[in-house]
């Protein structure tokens, strides 16, 4: 590989499809490297080889719960570019001490698997904020949604802040690092470029561009 092409790491768990999230950096010309978090024998080892660490959003047993956790912190000390989307969000918020809730049958952010038809709510995201600074703006905007585990307030970990919210519930919608050069989470799922408008692939531009200043 070239030395000026970044490789970007995807911690997947249970061997789960990642292809969405692949086919966004290799379009961006960014090298991937598919981290098996089952198989992690060392978090250091796995994080010399990569320039980024990309948590995506699949199913995480308790094993690859602590396995990604480890990633994390190893790239937290490393100062490598992280981006969480989903349940990659949900890691990144235990990893500094905070905590997930359950989200209610009731709720439009609620699906009973992720092949059910795609929810829509609407967000608030802080002006000035790594993420509204990444997109180009803040404010009001509508995002997909289908998840059951989601991060209220009084479980965000006290060393992140929150930055964008859902209008309805609260629920926050992204955190990022403050001591971070480039930590960030989000609960929507920019990979569906379908169902998001189109200038959220700016959260994988960023991502591999972050990338680029480690090698």
């Amino acid at each position: 590989m070239k030395p000026d092409i970044p490789t970007i790491g995807i911690a997947r768990a249970q061997k789960n499809d990642i292809s969405a999230y692949e086919d966004m950096l290799l379009k961006l010309s960014a090298g991937v490297q598919i981290i098996d978090s089952e198989e992690i024998i060392s978090a250091s080892y796995e994080i010399e080889k990569i320039n980024a660490l990309l948590l995506p959003d699949d199913f995480n047993d308790s094993n690859s719960e602590q396995k990604k956790c480890d990633l994390l912190n190893v790239a937290l000390e490393k100062e490598i570019p992280i981006l969480g989307i989903g349940s990659g969000m949900h890691i990144l918020n235990i990893s500094f001490g905070g905590s997930i809730s359950d989200i209610s049958i009731e709720n439009d952010h609620y699906a009973d698997n992720e092949n059910d038809a795609v929810n829509y709510h609407r967000i608030f995201i802080s002006p000035g904020s790594r993420l509204s600074m990444t997109l180009g703006s803040g404010g009001f905007v509508r995002v997909n949604s289908n998840h059951k585990k989601c991060i209220k307030e009084s479980g965000k970990a006290q060393k992140l802040m929150s930055t964008a919210w859902g209008l309805e519930d609260g629920i926050i919608e992204a955190l990022e690092s403050p001591v971070h050069d480039w930590v960030l989470g989000v609960q929507f799922l920019p990979q569906r470029r379908g169902e998001m408008p189109p200038h959220f692939d700016k959260l994988f531009n960023i991502l591999v561009e972050k990338a680029k200043s480690t090698i």
